[in-house]
């Protein structure tokens, strides 16, 4: 048994087979456990589940195939016992049943995994929504006494337009990032946004001092997610303000696919607090108020619908 560093690429081919058997099952209500694996027979990429030339021919890669069905029933299975009645699925022999979540939260990221290009046309609201709803989910998680504004290009109107409008709102809301750039930094540069879709910040509770503790987020919702690690440099970020916090702000990273443990631990030292579809999901269905649910699950439908209907 290799340690899951090693197994890192390997786990994650495993993780993209599921991910084409739930998308299949959501599709059509059910699929099959080894239909994740018919594109590897048609391009001949079963080498991870060969038997290193025991059995030859035909013989060897339907070994290669029973081993794979067992690799993604595994991963299936890893699913359901970390959401448990929030996974949108169920096994039964080895077929894979869809029924809705509550909140939809999983079936909206599975549909971005799913999408083609996310940067133009009918699908650049997936990472818009994406963002928007991952913010929700973070200060969920924090608790109480949380804030959150989205920071991320493009922005909403009210917050502005530039990267510089945007902090100076952050700036009124919590009392620090305080905008100061150093003098070779241009106005084109900030008007991106480093890497920062949003910030969630926790109060204290009846506390009107500052110090307060930040979370950048971060998300990646394309096939390079495992690239995006490094966009958020706190260095970098303090160019920009004088001074910009009192307490170093936590980083986050988030991504609407599910990361292996190998990438996991080294996504985690580069790039902070990671949230993937699992983590993400698991919070959205057990701590999100009903009413919330109700709400978030209608936008994410709608959304959807719109897409699939342009």
């Amino acid at each position: 048994m290799t340690d899951p560093y090693t197994r890192r690429h390997t786990d994650q081919n495993t993780i993209k087979d599921a991910d084409q058997v739930e998308w299949q099952a959501y599709s059509q209500g059910l699929s099959s456990l080894n239909h994740g694996l018919y594109d590897n027979r048609i391009s001949r990429e079963l080498e991870d589940f060969t038997t290193n030339g025991e059995i030859d021919g035909w013989s060897e890669e339907d070994v290669a195939m029973d081993s794979g069905v067992g690799k993604t029933h595994e991963e299936l299975q890893k699913r359901i016992d970390f959401l448990g009645n929030s996974y949108p699925f169920s096994i039964e022999n080895n077929t894979l049943i869809y029924s809705e979540s509550k909140s939809y939260v999983y079936e909206f990221f599975l549909n971005i995994c799913f999408a083609e290009n996310l940067t133009t046309g009918k699908n650049v609201n997936y990472p818009r929504t994406f963002e928007r709803i991952t913010s929700d989910i973070v200060a969920t998680h924090f608790g109480s006494n949380v804030r959150v504004l989205h920071v991320g290009a493009p922005r909403d109107v009210e917050v502005g337009t530039t990267f510089s409008a945007a902090m100076n709102r952050l700036h009124e809301e919590t009392g620090e990032w305080v905008w100061k750039p150093d003098d070779n930094l241009s106005e084109e540069v900030q008007r991106g946004d480093q890497g920062v879709d949003f910030v969630v910040w926790k109060e204290f509770d009846g506390d009107l001092r500052l110090a307060n503790l930040f979370i950048l987020g971060q998300c990646a919702c394309g096939n390079d997610f495992l690239e995006k690690y490094h966009d958020i440099d706190l260095e970098l970020l303090r160019s920009w303000f004088g001074p910009m916090t009192y307490v170093t702000p936590v980083k986050s990273f988030l991504t609407p696919r599910i990361i292996s443990t190998g990438h996991l631990h080294r996504a985690s030292r580069a790039a902070g607090l990671v949230y993937d579809r699992l983590r993400l999901s698991k919070i959205a269905e057990i701590e999100f108020t009903d009413d919330k649910k109700s709400t978030t699950k209608t936008k994410l439908k709608d959304l959807l619908q719109d897409i699939n209907n342009t």
